[in-house]
């Protein structure tokens, strides 16, 4: 099949442009995975995989919370079930962490 050198550079624009749009989620995936891994390494420094594993009690259980509003408003962000494909966990943990938010 023979095609004219315009829509051939037509077609080379629109493969370009697709690829620096995927780039770009490339980028913004990163971003999100280096954000998610600290906010996991921040909730096991304070215990999570204890708590998890239900072999320590809760911080909250002893009336101190452990994490400020602004770093719960930041996990309902990433967990929120709008994001998560509305699966059941992620409805049971934004109501949970909704539960600690002053």
């Amino acid at each position: 099949m023979f095609v004219t050198s315009g829509t051939h550079n037509k077609l080379k624009d629109r493969l370009k442009s697709a690829e620096l749009y995927l780039e770009s989620f490339k980028i913004e995936h990163d971003r999100l995975i280096t954000r998610w891994n600290g906010l996991v390494g921040r909730i096991n420094r304070l215990g999570g995989e204890d708590f998890m594993d239900g072999s320590k009690p809760h911080p909250s259980a002893k009336g101190s919370q452990q994490f400020t509003d602004s770093e719960l408003k930041s996990l309902l962000q990433m967990i929120h079930p709008d994001k998560q494909g509305a699966s059941e966990v992620s409805v049971r943990m934004t109501q949970k962490i909704n539960s600690l938010r002053k």
